[in-house]
């Protein structure tokens, strides 16, 4: 319904942006809808039974589990069932791109060439920066941007492309559409 209700405002491409858990929610919707144009996972949280097993920020999630005597085993088996690699996305590949953290304590660097490989070699970057701190990579956007102009998603700024939706501040941290002028 939003896809459509974009679509009928104007915009030219509609797509998803999702960083860390964000990027599991729409790398789902990715999954399950076609009608989207293009999708950014910024480290992306696909791998939610890895993280919790392994990740040094929820070592005290880990250890309440324990003291409630929920194994830890057992709740990330529950987790699997969401994982981005056990399903394929409906867009193609090359419509996607997937923006890794090399210093991530949260979601392995294996684990996201590992979702990059299932779906289909989709473009992949890394940047120098953890999992928090990638966000406020200063080419983050412009990384982005670069990619969605090269599948045509959005056109050249000389061609009048207008981002709809972003607030002015410099970190653009919210998503939004594209249309043409």
């Amino acid at each position: 319904v939003l896809v459509q209700a974009l679509r009928a405002d104007g915009a030219s491409a509609v797509g998803l942006f999702g960083m860390s858990l964000g990027s599991l929610f729409a790398g789902h919707l990715l999954c399950s809808d076609a009608d989207l144009d293009f999708g950014v996972l910024v480290a992306p949280a696909g791998c939610p039974d890895t993280i919790l097993r392994t990740s040094p920020i929820l070592r005290r999630l880990r250890s309440n589990l324990r003291r409630l005597e929920i194994p830890v085993d057992r709740a990330a088996a529950l987790w699997s069932a969401v994982r981005l690699d056990r399903r394929k996305p409906r867009i193609p590949p090359e419509r996607i791109l997937v923006v890794g953290a090399r210093h991530d304590q949260v979601v392995p660097s294996e684990e996201v060439e590992k979702l990059v490989a299932r779906w289909g070699d989709l473009p992949l970057r890394f940047l120098e920066h953890g999992h928090i701190s990638v966000l406020f990579e200063p080419g983050l956007l412009g990384l982005a941007l670069e990619h969605l102009r090269s599948i045509g998603a959005i056109p050249s700024p000389e061609e009048g492309a207008g981002l709809v939706g972003l607030p002015p501040s410099p970190d653009c941290s919210w998503g939004g559409a594209f249309v043409d002028r």
